[in-house]
């Protein structure tokens, strides 16, 4: 990964993915594009244009070296907040 401090991982309620109540996902955020790593696939998608078509609330974000902390301190994938 070329100078990973431009990656944010990124933990949030998501309204509508494929249910009808908000739930908890993560993506990785490069500015403003949002990488969609889940079911075997890579979507690029623009940050307006995801949040505003999932309507993402709850945003927490985290840096590589705060994400690797937490999850040893928590021997989980999070959320940790």
């Amino acid at each position: 990964m070329d100078n990973p401090e431009r990656y944010l991982l990124v933990h949030g309620n998501v309204a509508k993915l494929r249910q009808d109540e908000a739930v908890n996902h993560a993506w990785v955020e490069e500015g403003d594009i949002v990488h969609e790593v889940s079911n075997k696939r890579h979507l690029r998608v623009l940050k307006n244009e995801y949040y505003e078509k999932h309507r993402i609330t709850n945003v927490r974000t985290y840096t590589l070296e705060r994400t690797l902390l937490l999850r040893l301190k928590h021997n989980h994938s999070g959320p940790w907040d």
